[in-house]
């Protein structure tokens, strides 16, 4: 067998091996880390490519473990979102800006928190509607629409 490297002969010790040596291992991933990084320079979109994939691939396994799957929205007031687009996650008590402060991580880098953390609980799926009008005015307004509907205003049914 031949070294991948270097171009020598040699009786590999594993039927694996590509290499002669440790060093042409090392010298060949190095080389290959140089050349991934130079493509990375001469066609960007290559690798906003990869990290989108890589972001979306992270938020859709946090969000189906907070959400089922697929994931839904989980407000209360059984809103039907499913789009991944509009889904994100919630902090079942509140302050989700000054933990994400607090832990260091925004975005991505906060699911994938979540992800190493083991899921921990205390965390929900809303879309960013009810997301937003939770912490914004403590319900959501499909409860209220809910609410709402089951009341009647006096004199209303009279003709």
């Amino acid at each position: 067998m031949h070294c991948s490297f270097c171009g020598k002969g040699f009786l590999p010790t594993r039927p694996w091996s590509k290499y002669c040596s440790n060093e042409c291992r090392i010298t060949a991933n190095n080389r290959s880390e140089k050349h991934r990084a130079a493509a990375r320079i001469y066609n960007p979109s290559v690798g906003r490519a990869n990290k989108k994939r890589y972001r979306d691939k992270v938020k859709l396994e946090v969000l189906a473990h907070y959400g089922g799957t697929p994931p839904r929205c989980q407000c209360p007031g059984n809103c039907d979102a499913s789009d991944i687009e509009f889904l994100t996650i919630d902090h079942l008590e509140g302050h989700g800006r000054a933990h994400r402060n607090a832990i260091g991580h925004q975005g991505t880098e906060f699911y994938v928190w979540l992800r190493h953390g083991g899921y921990p609980s205390g965390y929900r799926v809303l879309c960013m509607n009810c997301n937003l009008a939770f912490g914004n005015h403590g319900y959501c307004p499909h409860e209220k629409h809910k609410i709402a509907q089951f009341q009647v205003e006096p004199g209303s049914l009279a003709s």
